[in-house]
């Protein structure tokens, strides 16, 4: 018998999560598929009655950010529910904003 959907509940556990990779090998397979996480977490959270969705982030900017979107904002676009955006060590961080200079500034170098 073919699988063709997956769902992989995660408790938070490291336990729970060695199914992941196997599930990902299964979801490699023809016909397969995996559901879009936005809305299970949408559904979820509503089916659920959550008042805080907490989610960590990638932390990608840029054309990264482009290419492969932000499930974050597009959670926070999905739902009234607040969500606390958790960055993990390895995330990059993005260089502080730098102010353009003032012509005044310039000339005086």
């Amino acid at each position: 018998m073919a699988h063709t959907q997956f769902l992989v509940p995660l408790d938070g556990s490291l336990v729970a999560e060695a199914a992941l990779t196997p599930a990902v090998e299964f979801a490699r397979g023809p016909g397969a598929k995996l559901g879009l996480p936005v809305t299970a977490i949408v559904e979820t959270a509503r089916y659920r009655h959550a008042d805080l969705i907490v989610m960590a982030s990638h932390g990608r900017s840029g054309v990264s950010r482009l290419v492969l979107g932000s499930g974050a904002e597009s959670v926070l676009r999905a739902t009234a529910v607040p969500i606390l955006l958790i960055r993990p060590d390895s995330a990059p961080l993005d260089p502080p904003f730098t102010p353009v200079p003032s012509a005044q500034e310039v000339a005086h170098v």
